[in-house]
């Protein structure tokens, strides 16, 4: 009888063991074990992967998402059910964080390494080239002679007179340039002579040849341009107008304040300290009459 039930209890227990086993879920012999770059361990099955993305069904049924470029190595290992393998598994909300703050590490270094390229590859400007694109304030020191062309304007009454006038003019003149383009104001003092000739009044009386001396004090407008202002040596060409007024005697009418244009075009020689020479035509003009120069420049800017 003790036998029998012996043989019942064994029975039942081996039904009870074989019930289990056929509810116990099945599980695969080697599971993925992605190990990243950063240190993380992912266990599980791996769904699908591109050269993008991958998926894997981790242990608990979620699915991750995770970039291919960051696992430094993938194998198939035995199913373990240890809790050190377990462990091996960082949560999902660590494992993303951390994830994020690599990339971001990652476009910070290739933002610095490029801006370090950038900084290298550049070329430090020489000082011409940053004085050629910054104003920069100049003064001028110049001499300019002058001898007339043609007849001065007759008056009524009067014959043409032949424009026997030399001159010359001392000017100082401040200014600011930029590049090519320069601008300034000039200040100086010009001595003028005169051999009139003969010259016929109304009452046809001959006044001889009357020599005259005249000063000005002629205030200017100065715009200049220099086409090559890196090089030792350029073109210029100056533009001056200017306000003329006499300040000796006005021992004949027909010599007063006036207005003339030069233009100027000529050679300058070095960089900073400079020298330049130039060769010009200047337009006097008073009470609608114009009088003609040819005229011939020499100064020297600092």
């Amino acid at each position: 009888m003790k036998k029998l039930l012996f043989f019942v209890f064994l029975l039942c227990s081996a039904s009870v063991l074989v019930a289990q086993e056929a509810d116990a879920p099945v599980l695969p012999q080697d599971e993925d074990v992605l190990y990243f770059k950063n240190g993380a361990v992912w266990r599980g099955h791996v769904v699908s992967q591109t050269a993008k993305q991958g998926k894997i069904q981790m242990r608990d049924g979620s699915i991750m998402v995770y970039n291919p470029k960051l696992i430094k190595m993938s194998v198939k290992e035995p199913v373990s059910n240890n809790a050190g393998a377990q462990n091996d598994s960082i949560r999902t909300v660590d494992i993303v964080k951390k994830v994020f703050e690599d990339e971001a590490r990652k476009k910070q270094v290739e933002e610095d390494w490029n801006n370090l390229q950038k900084t290298l590859n550049e070329q430090p400007k020489t000082a011409a080239e940053v004085e050629a694109t910054t104003w920069k304030l100049y003064s001028a020191l110049e001499v300019e002679g002058g001898i007339g062309l043609g007849d001065l304007p007759a008056k009524d009454g009067e014959e043409a007179v032949k424009n026997s006038e030399t001159s010359l003019t001392a000017r100082y003149g401040l200014g600011a340039r930029y590049g090519v383009f320069g601008i300034g104001l000039n200040l100086g003092i010009r001595s003028a002579y005169h051999s009139l000739g003969t010259l016929v009044a109304s009452d046809s009386v001959s006044m001889g040849n009357i020599p005259s001396t005249l000063m000005y004090i002629p205030v200017g407008l100065d715009i200049r341009l220099d086409f090559a202002p890196r090089s030792a040596a350029a073109l210029v060409m100056i533009l001056n107008g200017s306000y003329a007024l006499k300040i000796n005697a006005k021992d004949n009418d027909t010599f007063g304040d006036f207005i003339s244009f030069s233009p100027t075009i000529g050679l300058r020689f070095g960089r900073g300290v400079s020298s330049l020479l130039g060769v010009g035509y200047e337009m006097q003009m008073k009470d609608g009459d114009m009088a003609h120069f040819a005229t011939l420049r020499f100064g020297v800017n600092f």
